[in-house]
This record gives C-alpha cells, sequence and structure tokens, in this order.
C-alpha cells in the first residue's frame, strides 16, 4: 500500500492559511480546513501564520485611522483610549446630605493617564 503523497503548498493554499491566521482562527481549525495535519501546517506555512494576524491587524488599523480622520467619533475615542492611555471614569456620589430632594449625581469623565498634565499656563515657569 502506498503512503500518502506529500503536501505541496501553492499560491492559492498560502493566501488561504494567511487569511484564515488573519481571522483569528486557531492553528487545530486551520490545518481541518486544509485538510492535512497541524504538523503539516506548521511546516509548510510557517510563514503565513505569522503574517496572517499581522496583515489583517494593519488592514483594520488603516480603515479604523481613517474612520477617526474622518471624525467618527466612535473610532476617536477607541482610538484615545487603546493608543494614547485615555480612560473614562465614572464617579457616584451617593453623599445627599440628608436631604430627600438632592438626586444622585453621577459623572463620566476622560482621564489621561501617563500624560502629564498641561495646566494653567499662568502657573507654568516662565
Amino acid at each position: 500500500m502506498p503512503g500518502r503523497k506529500a503536501h505541496q503548498p501553492t499560491d492559492k493554499s498560502r493566501a488561504q492559511v494567511e487569511a484564515m491566521a488573519g481571522y483569528g482562527l486557531p492553528q487545530d481549525q486551520i490545518a481541518k480546513v486544509m485538510r492535512i495535519a497541524e504538523s503539516t501546517l506548521k511546516k509548510y506555512y510557517a510563514e503565513e501564520l505569522s503574517r496572517g494576524s499581522a496583515v489583517a491587524n494593519s488592514i483594520v488599523g488603516e480603515a479604523l485611522f481613517k474612520q477617526a480622520r474622518n471624525g467618527n467619533t466612535t473610532a476617536l475615542i477607541f482610538w484615545a483610549k487603546t493608543r494614547m492611555g485615555w480612560k473614562e471614569k465614572t464617579e457616584v456620589d451617593l453623599n445627599m446630605g440628608g436631604q430627600p430632594d438632592n438626586p444622585v449625581q453621577t459623572v463620566s469623565k476622560i482621564e489621561l493617564v501617563g500624560v502629564p498634565s498641561h495646566g494653567d499656563p499662568s502657573d507654568q515657569d516662565t
């Protein structure tokens, strides 16, 4: 009984593996789709497996950047939080001072983390 024919990667199979890696599929699932063993996948497609995620992140990053540049508020906030270290902080003031007509106050604010404060210019040394 003859052995199984050795796997031969093609340009099409390389592009398919790179795309699936970029979509975030685990290697065992990529191997199933390709109908090869996971060890064969790693042996013949190591470059595509490592490149796929970087290529996908680059494409998504470019789209996000364009959306932010075009004024998409959600994209701007996401960029500020993930790339600039900004975070939202919600504070709830439960001290109603014994006054039943004083509402509970909830305040949301954006806080810069790791960014020097740029206070009043008159406070700075000259």
